[in-house]
């Protein structure tokens, strides 16, 4: 018996925000574009909206599945808006 993919990340918002002291509205999520990325934006979305982040300032960023490119997503994380 283990935890879901969406249980997991929300206790990973959770930590993050309650032990790490990291602003709610200051996590951005860089997710599979599978059904596995899509259960972790899940869990993480819940989370982020107990802590009044509205679902639609929730930054996330897909990525291709077992790739290693991930230039894009991180400079999308990293540049000014």
């Amino acid at each position: 018996l283990r935890a879901s993919y969406a249980e997991e990340i929300a206790a990973l918002v959770r930590y993050f925000v309650r032990r790490e002291n990291i602003p709610a509205k200051g996590i951005a999520l860089v997710t599979q574009n599978d059904s596995f990325g899509d259960s972790g934006f899940h869990g993480a979305r819940l989370a982020l909206v107990e802590y009044g982040v509205s679902e639609s300032s929730i930054l996330r960023i897909g990525v291709e599945r077992n790739s290693v490119e991930v230039g894009d997503a991180v400079r999308s994380l990293t540049s000014d808006p």
